[in-house]
């Protein structure tokens, strides 16, 4: 995108991924915007449209966390009492299982409704 350009409102998921949207207010945030957070503190997003994997895809996602750890951070929107998963329900669900207590995370914080689906429905379909 040109420099002078009007910012767009549809993003990709690259944009997703790199665009800093929070106005962050904890004490400490890591330098490139990625946090461990509790996998506890993190709630289902309230209208979550996928399933999460079982058997044989849910056990491989087990043992290449325990393996390789999480590559890809997820993402959550920031809440009064903890945070909602808006992508990466699945990491956290094998992350638990292989025994992890936190995952990085990118947090939001401030999207709108419309943006928060755009988290949701675009990185869940990468």
């Amino acid at each position: 995108m040109k420099a002078n350009a009007n910012k767009r409102k549809i993003f990709d998921a690259v944009d997703l991924l790199t665009e800093d949207t929070s106005a962050q207010t904890t004490a400490v945030k890591a330098e490139n915007g990625i946090e461990q957070i509790a996998i506890d503190s993190i709630k289902a997003f309230h209208n979550h449209p996928f399933h999460l994997y079982v058997g044989e895809r849910l056990n491989d996602m087990v043992e290449s966390i325990r393996e390789h750890g999480i590559l890809n951070p997820v993402i959550v929107l920031k809440t009064d009492d903890g945070y909602e998963m808006l992508s990466g329900h699945n990491r956290a669900n094998a992350a638990k299982i292989a025994g992890l207590s936190e995952v990085p995370a990118i947090i939001k914080v401030g999207v709108s409704e419309s943006e928060v689906y755009v988290y949701v429905i675009e990185t869940n379909l990468m």
